[in-house]
């Protein structure tokens, strides 16, 4: 009788993005239980662990509303619902022009601190300190009314694209302290070592990055004295481009992408200095490339949280998910809301005194994620590990006499959902449960089988830190059943 330990941790591994088919990680993420690099590290050295949940923190609207956009400042924590941009909850006199789009910011010190907002791809306005209560509207005839994605402070500057590939400067007379509603005919330098358009513009270190269709291209602050103080730094440009403006989110000193190769061929790259490198997997690349043109509505957030950098990309189009990079395992997996199916309801994500803060994409309201919360507003959050075929390296008949789940014995009572399926994940038998405060989760008497593939459903509100299956089986002969 040979006993067989099948890990839960098992990157993402479908078969295609439509086919269901193949290893899965839902609402969970592993952790590391030895001190091995994990380049050596086996599966079995890891454990998986529920995501944190999300509480109530601020009815902002007290009604239903589209998110747009949430950034913390000075100590205050400045929202924007619908045309509505709101400080610590209270709504500020001045409206926005647009009701929806994704809403960019920036800040910058100084003796007159400013928070600088783009308003979708047509306005520019900024907060002149903490203790405004009013926003102001840039008006100047330079400031472009088709705005690529993106704002960026940059040495007391404002600097914002156009689609065409031109990044606009505001005025700096008298450093921070001068007058950045004044735009200079000349203030621009144009993006153009190929003849594509910008994307998004972010600021990465210190300098500012035009993510292009086909480019990738970095400027600095040269110092010039007529035009546009900023150059391109030679010699950086990455010949990889950015289809979806929302998706550069930077990530500490890092900064993660997705990118698109000339061929087409999509990836999530992490940009660090000047290079980057491929972080998606081969069912990532393919769940991208499914979106087709609508990858152009995928965006992303950046949450860090019970000691791990997650990198949260939301293709709200076709797939309706969201695909959660661990920059700390380098691993994929999934978050939903609700069921397995749909997206994380989390749109923006922002830090106030300590708090990991959500902004919920329709409801007019703020989260926090708290890892000692074990549901999402009350509602349970669906755990998932769908495993791969076991056969033991041998397809003949196997029988199964007992399973037990090895983890951590929660003290409050609840059940794990236990099923398998012999047919290549066609159809699952009737779930059977282990209660996740029982000294030992075992089940008895799983029958014969030749390949078989675990699916684990949790639901309760509890945690949940569980290292694998353990399996006792017995070989058969060729042809037995």
């Amino acid at each position: 009788m040979a006993i067989v330990r099948i890990p839960l941790y098992l990157e993402n591994q479908e078969r295609s993005a439509s086919s269901g088919k193949g290893p899965r990680m839902l609402n969970c993420f592993p952790e590391i239980l030895s001190n091995k690099e994990k380049d050596n590290a086996e599966a079995n050295n890891y454990i998986m662990v529920k995501r944190p949940g999300i509480v109530l923190h601020d009815d902002v609207t007290a009604g239903a509303s589209t998110a747009r956009g949430m950034w913390t400042f000075n100590g205050v924590l400045f929202s924007i619902f619908g045309n509505t941009v709101y400080k610590d909850g209270v709504a500020l006199a001045t409206t926005m022009d647009d009701a929806t789009g994704r809403c960019y910011f920036d800040d910058m010190g100084g003796s007159v601190p400013r928070l600088c907002i783009q308003d979708a791809d047509n306005g520019l306005l900024y907060i002149t300190n903490a203790a405004s209560t009013d926003i102001v509207k840039q008006t100047d005839a330079q400031i472009p009314t088709s705005m690529a994605a993106g704002v960026v402070v940059l040495d007391g500057f404002i600097l914002i694209a156009d689609t065409n590939g031109s990044i606009f400067n505001s005025n700096t007379a008298g450093g921070f302290t001068g007058d950045q509603s004044a735009w200079a005919a000349d203030n621009f330098v144009v993006s153009e070592v190929l003849p594509d358009d910008i994307t998004a513009l972010r600021r990465h270190s210190n300098y500012a990055v035009a993510f292009n269709e086909r480019s990738i291209e970095f400027f600095f602050n040269n110092g010039d004295a007529t035009g546009s103080p900023f150059n391109r730094l030679d010699g950086t440009t990455n010949l990889m481009g950015c289809p979806a403006g929302a998706s550069p989110v930077n990530c500490d000193d890092e900064m993660v992408f997705v990118g698109q190769s000339w061929t087409g061929g999509r990836s999530v790259n992490l940009m660090k200095g000047f290079t980057h490198k491929r972080v998606s997997t081969q069912i990532i690349e393919e769940y991208l490339d499914a979106e087709k043109d609508n990858i152009a509505n995928a965006h992303a957030m950046y949450i860090r949280t019970m000691g791990h950098r997650f990198y949260l990309l939301t293709l709200p189009t076709t797939a309706d998910t969201t695909l959660v990079y661990d920059l700390d395992e380098d691993v994929w997996h999934e978050w939903t809301s609700g069921d397995l199916v749909s997206k994380f309801v989390g749109m923006y994500a922002a830090i106030d005194v300590g708090k990991v803060l959500v902004q919920h994409a329709t409801d007019g309201k703020i989260y926090e994620l708290d890892p000692a919360i074990y549901q999402d507003i009350g509602a349970a959050i669906n755990l998932r590990f769908q495993t791969k075929q076991t056969d033991g390296e041998v397809n003949q008949a196997k029988f199964c006499s007992r399973l037990e789940l090895i983890g951590d014995r929660e003290t409050t009572s609840a059940n794990v959902s236990i099923s398998w399926s012999d047919n290549d994940y066609t159809t699952y038998n009737t779930a059977r449960t282990v209660d996740i405060s029982s000294v030992r989760r075992t089940l008895l008497r799983l029958g014969a089988f030749e390949r078989r593939s675990f699916l684990v459903d949790y639901t309760g509100n509890t945690p949940f830190r569980m290292e694998g299956l353990e399996l006792n089986v017995r070989r058969g002969h060729y042809g037995q059943t």
